[in-house]
């Protein structure tokens, strides 16, 4: 399995952030007109929930400039969100319509971490990623899946230090954010006690595979970067297989970006991407080299064969 991309080698993600918990009003960070210029937030779409009841939360960003303030888009982020293990189990987290299109490093939660706010029996959801181009609106971050453990209040906070957001500039400059918590109110207790049952009927999208060869990475050798979407339930994993002068190869489970085990490139390279449900999208790529090769095996075929009848026919 490859590592993932070194956070450094992108170049994005350098200096911290200030917390700006509680309202959004008295602690969020401002620009120069007073105003905060990016929020992140938590949203739950009922007031209350119940007792082993499963429920959705929405991470979202929202940032206010406009169109044509390209240069204070969005380019990349650094999200942790801490919760309270003892009242909230994590059943399920989905990037299925996620505005970051550019993994570093998937929606998970992380064990074993001192949470900032306090929360005991604290657990931790990170994310980081790129958006290419760059991001102006509001959009989805990820999609959580909860299941109330027991009565009470769970709140949801961002961690100041881990979350950085940086805008779509040469020096990546640090962006003015606001972090609004979310608090869950548990009341009652669940009937049904059900599970929410994902549908996800469709293939994660058709996805680009990128072939590159970079002095600074890899020691020099060619790999292949490549990100997919899935609105539904989004990435499980991918799967990537190198086929020897098109012939045959493995699939195996992979991330990207991968370095080829065939440096030659005289192989089509098909990388799968599965979403939760199972379904899947097959892309591949045809380096020039290995159409090259076939082009020369074909044509020494015809020169061959056309050198043959020549011979055949002087002689006669």
């Amino acid at each position: 399995m490859m590592k993932r991309f070194p956070l450094y080698f992108l170049g994005l993600f350098a200096l911290p952030l200030f917390l700006a918990a509680g309202i959004r009003s008295s602690l969020a960070l401002q620009d120069s007109n007073g105003q905060a210029a990016i929020w992140v937030y938590a949203v739950l779409g009922k007031e209350i929930v119940a007792k082993n009841e499963s429920f959705n939360v929405q991470l979202r960003v929202e940032n206010k400039a406009t169109l044509e303030e390209r240069d204070k888009s969005i380019n990349a982020m650094d999200v942790s969100l801490e919760f309270p293990g003892d009242m909230l189990d994590l059943q399920n987290i989905s990037d299925g319509g996620s505005i970051i299109n550019l993994w570093v490093e998937k929606p998970l939660e992380v064990a074993g971490k001192k949470c900032l706010t306090g929360i005991v029996n604290c657990s931790i959801i990170k994310m980081s990623g790129l958006i290419p181009g760059g991001f102006i609106g509001d959009g989805l971050l990820a999609n959580l899946t909860f299941m109330a453990k027991k009565e009470g209040t769970a709140n949801l906070f961002f961690n100041q230090y881990d979350s950085k957001i940086f805008l779509n500039r040469l020096d990546a400059k640090l962006a003015n954010v606001a972090y609004e918590p979310l608090e869950i109110k548990i009341a009652g207790e669940s009937r049904e006690g059900d599970k929410k049952l994902i549908l996800d009927y469709f293939p994660p999208e058709s996805f680009n595979i990128l072939l590159s060869k970079i002095n600074a990475a890899f020691n020099n050798k060619w790999f292949i970067s490549f990100v997919a979407q899935d609105k539904g339930s989004g990435i499980d994993h991918y799967e990537v297989r190198e086929k020897f002068l098109g012939l045959s190869g493995d699939w195996e489970a992979e991330e990207s970006p991968y370095v080829l085990a065939h440096q030659s490139l005289f192989s089509i390279i098909e990388v799968k991407a599965v979403d939760k449900t199972g379904l899947e999208r097959i892309e591949k790529i045809i380096p020039a080299q290995i159409v090259y090769l076939i082009l020369s095996i074909i044509l020494g075929a015809v020169f061959s064969v056309i050198a043959l009848i020549l011979k055949r026919f002087f002689r006669a």
